[in-house]
């Protein structure tokens, strides 16, 4: 018996691309990660980041916004 086919995205995504699935325009997405409100790194030239930090980005601002 076939084990059942689990679909699991990457961990990481384009900075600009990943963030616009979500809603958030280029600059905003920038001014996020300069605040560290979302979690990135780069390779080479291009800027990623964890889709984790995007997920759990609305309780950051939250409890930023709550200070």
């Amino acid at each position: 018996m076939d084990a059942p086919i689990v679909e699991s995205r990457p961990p990481y995504g384009p900075l600009v691309d990943s963030c616009r699935r979500y809603g958030i325009a280029r600059s905003k997405a920038f001014q996020l990660a300069r605040e560290g409100l979302i979690r990135t790194f780069s390779i080479g030239s291009r800027r990623f980041v964890y889709l984790s930090s995007l997920d759990e980005l609305p309780d950051r601002l939250a409890e930023r916004d709550a200070a």
